[in-house]
Parts: structure tokens; C-alpha cells; sequence
């Protein structure tokens, strides 16, 4: 979607322009053949299959026995929840949203750039088998973009597991549920029927619903815009249905959205630094809408990847997989939601302002805020060079038009962010120092490259690193990073870069997902690509150095947190969210004194998945409090101090106590100041 000529792209908003949006919504409309076991039931058909299957049966009258209630009464119980989940479809919903979502669209959007290279694949996939949508989920506009697709392309359209935040919406909610929606409450800890009724819903659903399921395996929307951790509730739910024997084989189809221009982005912002996210309401809704229809977005970019088979991913296990076995169950099933984020990460496509927002953190960072746009648009070919190599492309609103020209777009839609100077020589960022919001917000652009570009960014500051520590200080030398590049061509992997290469991977494995065992041989092909690549020298390996230093920064400041909280207290045990708010404290001290303002490492988000991955190095434990709340407990001072000091030395700083005779700035006793070495 980056190139002059993308025969199998079709922009949908296109004819829009040229046709009468309520003709095309109102047209004769007929979806391919859909699987369905027996005979299709309809939406309260379905509700009734489900209160009488023998499970729920089973559950209903076990929680009247353990309740001492009448099973009538829990009956209606289970009847009102089903009610309350329950989608009811109706076409005349879908047509609306398509008439409303034209105009809209067409309100916003330059362009909704749809590869249809699968489109006729999706299609068989639906006479044979059930299939689940699994789309990324970075914004609400996800929720509503696969149906307005499948409308317009004439695919089946499907339900879809919403939040019960939307229900509450006056009239949004029920018009949502007649397009297909069902609502699923977030939690719902140890309710057995609860549980039970939305098995059972979902099964009956996929099986003789006639629609496919939509369903986000994040869980939520990705805040910071990078790939979640998958949540596998629902997953594994459907799955059950392969491993029982009840249908051959289900199908999932992942589906990546990326865009040039996040709607939520400074919603998203101020909730990573800990604002509470505003409750969901149609007058806010409203709100919104009329703000948003003076903006401009760019453009929307939709890749579908290769059809899964849940019954060849358990055929492939190294373990026979049955019901009967959970943990080696939910571990296939968690093996499958990874495959399925790690393909929809695959096939991003990268929006321009991602690759721009990293170049621009980097130049902030030491403290320039305007860039030459020759400069910038040099450093772009470069990442578009880096990204190609990972077989990605950066996403390009105006097609057949030069990177420059699509840049120079792009600047003027982030027009908030950035400008260009009276001579358009000049790109002109906005952001005042300490400007939090701000650069979050740069950073969650810049976040929808770093899965592309991480490699890269641990292999340089690795090199970086080992130079630094080979090299005589006293002696005069050319800069280190002319060092670097020199040496590019001669580079050697010794067991220590092997060493810290894997720690590194697999201490950001909450943050980027990958499949673990792989390290080496990505280090080796990253060393390689790098040697044939030929990249000029110190702005881009800065670029790419700089990428990485907000995640080390924040997993060091969680390390030195419960270090400090280990020591002065004897308990030590902290609740988990407050914890977060107390890192995230401690790093905006360390940045008040001294330690370079990378505010992405203040992100609420980061420092959570810098908590997790503790967590798994068994430094740290996630207990239980009196409340019934969790928190965190330090068990291995020695290993999470060991963590910290790797960290440390990887970030590429010095640490000096207070009291230190070097000609630095200097925090309290209890405090570390961290001075860059380049």
C-alpha cells in the first residue's frame, strides 16, 4: 500500500464519491452461502437452544441446589442474562449504519484502502466451515469497519462480542445489537451460570447462528498502539467445539486496520498517564462527532491474512490436546492467539506518521524540535528500506504519488502536531518541554513501527553498549558512533551480545510479542541485513537507539521502585494498580532530576508489562491482599537488583550516586541520576 501501482487495493469510499449513498444502502443485497449445522435457528431461537442444552441444564439446577433457590427463579436469572447478551439482527440495522457510515466515512477519511486479494478465499471459507473475524483493535472504528466491509464486498455479515459499555448507550446500544452485536460483561469472576450461558451462546452461535464471529483477541483497544497480549476466554470456547468433535474444523481469518490518523489518540494519551477513561454515552458520542467532522484522518488501511485451521493447530501440538487435559488445552489455545497476533502484526501496514513520530521523539530527545524536511524525508527512505526488509510497507493515502508528496500530506492531517515552516523547508514540531500528553501522543504513532524496527533498535544499542565498555575513555578516539558504523562490516556476535540479545527479548516479551526460541536466529539475519544494507550512519542509528530507550527506561524505574519499597518496608507488599502509580511517580522525579524527559516510559501500560514480566523472571510475585485485591511482593532481591543493573548498563547511561565529585547534576541520596555516554 506503499508503492505507485496496488492493482488489488480498492478504495471503498471511491464510488461513494460518485453514487447516492442511500441507493447503495438500500440495494437488493445477498450474501454468499454460509456454514450452518442443521438447520439455521434465529436470534431467539437461539436463546431457547441454549437455555434447554443439557450444560446449562446442569448449571442451572447446581446453582439453585448451592443457592437454595428455586430452579424456576435461576432459570429466569439465566433467561434475563441471555436477554441482556443476546444480539438481534436485522438487515434494516445494517443498512442504516452503511448510510450513516458512508457519510461519515467520506467525512473523515481521504480513503478506506481494502486488499482484496483474499476476498474470494474468505468467501469459500464460508461455505465450508465456521469462521471467526479476529480484526486488530486500535480504535472504535474496528468495531464497525469489518460489517461495513462485509456489507459493501456482499460477505456474510457477522455478530459481534462487544463490551457492555456500549449497551448503556441510549438507543446506540440497541441499534448495535440489531447490526449484530452481543454483550459481554469484562468480568465475571466465579459466576458458573454466567459462564455456562456464554459458552453455550457462543457455541450455538458459531454453529447454527448463520454468521460469522467477530471477536478482538486483545481483549481491548491497544491504548499505546501496539499489538495486547491476546485474552483467549472466547477462543477457547470456540475451539472446544474442533476438540469435541462437535464440527470438523473452525476457521479464523485475522484482519489487520491501521490508520493514518488514531480518532482517540489524545483520549489515549492522558489515559496512559492515568487519566480515568470517561464513560461511554450517547451525548458524549455526539459530542464527538461534531468535533471530529472538522478534522482530517487520512486514510484507513485493511489487510486480511491466510485463513487459520484451529484443527491443524492442534493437530501440530507436541501434545495430544483434549478436555480432559486444561492446561495443555488452554497452552494450544494460547499458542493460536499469538500466531493470530503476531500474523496481524505481520500485515499492518504501517501508517506514515508512525516511521515521522520516531524520527521526531528522537529529535526531541535532544532537544531540537524543527527537522529539515530533506532531512526527514531521508530518514523515512531509510525505515521504509528497514521495513521492507520485514516484508511490510508504509501506507500511502494519495497512491501513485511520491513519498515526499504523501509525507507532506501527512504532516498537514497531524497538523495539531506538526507544521511546516513559511518556506516548507522546514518541519516544525509542537511541543513544549514537559509536555506529556504531547509526546504520548507521538509515542503511541511512533509504537506502530517498533515491532518492525525492535531488532534493529536492541542490536544497535547492544553494539553501542559493547563499544562503549571495549574502548579506553582517556584516549582520544573518532565518536563511537562513528565507531559503529565502521564496524558494521565486521561485526562479530560474541556469546555476551547472544546473551543479552535473548534477556532483552525476553524481558519486553509483555510488551512485543513474539515466539519465543527464535531469538538467535533473528539476531543473525538482523546482523546480516544490516551489513547488506549499507545504512548511512549516526541520525539513523540515533533514530533507532532512541526507540527503544522509553521501554528500558520504565522497566529500570519499576526494578528501582520495588528495590526502594523492598528496603523500607518489611511487608513490602504493594497493590498492583498503585504500584503503577508509584513507579510512574518515582520515574517523573528521576526525569525532574535529571534523567532524559523519554515521557513514553511514563506510560501506565509500559510499566504494567515491565511489572508482568517480573513477574515471570519469578523475581517478583502477584499475591493476594487482605481486600481481595492482588499486589506485588519482592521474593528475589538478588535477581530483580541483577535485572536492574543489566538495564541499566544496556540503557547506555552511568549511574551516580549523590556526593559524586563528577561535574553533573545531583539528586537525593536516595535517588539515581542518569547521564547519557553519547
Amino acid at each position: 500500500m506503499g508503492s505507485n501501482s496496488e492493482p488489488s487495493l480498492l478504495d471503498l469510499l471511491a464510488e461513494r464519491r460518485l453514487s447516492h449513498d442511500f441507493r447503495w444502502a438500500s440495494r437488493t443485497w445477498t450474501g454468499p452461502p454460509y456454514f450452518v449445522r442443521g438447520q439455521m435457528k434465529k436470534p431467539k431461537e437461539i436463546i431457547l437452544a441454549v437455555l434447554e442444552s443439557k450444560n446449562v441444564q446442569k448449571v442451572i439446577q447446581e446453582v439453585a441446589k448451592d443457592s437454595q433457590k428455586d430452579e424456576e427463579i435461576v432459570k429466569k436469572q439465566a433467561l434475563d442474562i441471555l436477554s441482556e447478551l443476546a444480539h438481534d439482527f436485522h438487515m434494516y440495522a445494517i443498512r442504516w449504519f452503511g448510510l450513516v457510515l458512508s457519510k461519515l466515512g467520506k467525512r473523515l477519511y481521504n480513503s478506506i484502502q481494502v486488499n482484496t486479494e483474499k476476498i474470494e478465499d474468505v468467501k469459500k471459507a464460508y461455505a465450508s466451515y465456521p469462521v471467526l473475524l479476529l480484526p486488530t483493535h486500535r480504535s472504535y472504528v474496528d468495531f464497525l469497519l469489518v460489517s461495513y466491509m462485509s456489507f459493501a464486498f456482499e460477505l456474510t455479515l457477522p455478530i459481534i462480542a462487544a463490551g457492555m459499555d456500549f449497551k448503556g448507550m441510549v438507543g446506540v446500544g440497541e441499534i448495535l445489537r440489531k447490526s449484530g452485536a452481543f454483550y459481554i460483561r469484562r468480568r465475571f469472576g466465579g459466576d458458573a451460570l454466567y459462564w455456562a450461558l456464554i459458552s453455550e451462546y457462543v457455541k450455538k452461535a458459531v454453529m447454527e447462528g448463520g454468521h460469522p464471529l467477530e471477536m478482538f483477541v486483545e481483549g481491548t483497544r491497544s491504548r499505546s498502539g501496539k499489538s495486547l497480549k491476546p485474552k483467549v476466554g472466547l477462543l477457547s470456547i470456540v475451539s472446544e467445539l474442533v476438540t469435541s468433535g462437535q464440527i470438523p474444523d473452525v476457521l479464523i481469518l485475522p484482519i489487520s486496520m491501521s490508520y493514518d490518523r488514531t480518532l482517540e489518540e489524545r483520549l489515549y494519551a492522558h489515559e496512559l498517564l492515568g487519566k480515568p477513561k470517561p464513560k461511554e454515552s450517547t451525548n458524549g458520542l455526539m459530542k464527538a462527532l461534531k468535533w471530529l467532522g472538522d478534522q482530517s484522518y487520512g486514510s484507513v488501511f485493511v489487510n486480511f491474512g491466510d485463513l487459520i485451521s484451529i484443527r491443524q493447530m492442534i493437530e501440530m501440538s507436541s501434545n495430544p490436546i483434549t478436555l480432559e487435559r486444561p492446561k495443555v488445552f488452554l497452552k494450544s489455545i494460547e499458542e493460536i492467539a499469538l500466531k493470530v497476533v503476531l500474523d496481524q502484526q505481520a500485515n499492518l501496514v504501517v501508517p506514515l506518521f508512525a516511521g515521522i513520530s520516531l524520527i521526531i521523539l528522537s529529535k526531541i530527545s535532544t532537544r531540537r524540535i524543527r527537522i529539515p524536511l530533506q532531512e526527514l524525508i531521508e530518514s523515512m527512505e531509510y525505515l521504509q528500506r528497514i521495513i521492507t526488509s520485514r516484508n511490510s510497507t508504509f501506507g500511502f493515502s494519495l497512491l501513485g504519488e511520491s513519498l515526499g508528496a504523501n509525507i507532506r500530506y501527512i504532516l498537514s492531517v497531524h497538523s495539531s502536531l506538526v507544521s511546516l515552516s513559511e518556506n516548507d523547508d522546514l518541519v516544525l514540531i509542537n511541543f513544549e518541554t514537559g509536555d506529556t500528553v504531547q509526546y504520548m501522543v507521538f509515542q503511541h504513532y511512533a509504537n506502530q513501527i517498533l515491532h518492525h524496527i525492535l531488532p534493529f533498535s536492541i542490536i544497535l544499542s547492544l553494539f553501542t553498549t559493547h563499544l562503549h565498555e571495549s574502548e579506553d575513555l582517556d584516549e582520544p578516539s573518532c565518536p563511537l558512533l562513528d565507531k559503529l558504523e565502521n564496524s558494521l562490516e565486521e561485526i562479530v556476535i560474541s556469546p555476551q551480545i547472544e546473551e543479552d540479545y535473548v534477556f532483552l527479548k525476553e524481558i519486553f516479551q509483555e510488551d512485543f510479542l513474539y515466539n519465543v526460541g527464535t531469538e538467535l536466529q533473528e539476531l543473525h539475519w538482523v546482523v546480516n541485513t544490516l551489513k547488506s544494507m549499507k545504512l548511512p550512519g549516526e541520525e539513523l542509528f540515533l533514530i533507532l537507539r532512541q526507540a527503544l530507550k522509553p521501554y528500558l527506561i520504565a522497566y529500570w524505574g519499576v526494578t528501582r521502585k520495588l528495590l526502594e519499597i523492598s528496603r523500607e518496608n518489611c511487608k513490602n507488599l504493594v497493590e498492583l494498580k498503585e504500584l503503577g502509580k508509584q513507579c510512574q511517580a518515582y520515574l517523573q522525579r528521576q526525569m525532574k532530576c535529571g534523567l532524559v524527559g523519554e515521557f513514553g516510559a511514563l506510560s501506565l501500560e509500559t510499566i504494567a508489562n515491565g511489572i508482568s514480566s517480573l513477574i515471570k523472571s519469578q523475581a517478583v510475585e502477584r499475591t493476594k491482599t487482605e481486600d481481595g485485591s492482588f499486589g506485588i511482593i519482592v521474593r528475589d532481591s538478588a535477581a530483580l537488583s541483577n535485572i536492574s543493573s543489566r538495564l541499566e548498563r544496556l540503557m547506555g547511561v552511568e549511574s551516580w550516586i549523590s556526593g559524586s565529585n563528577k561535574e553533573q547534576d545531583y539528586v537525593n541520596s536516595n535517588q539515581i541520576l542518569l547521564v547519557s555516554k553519547l
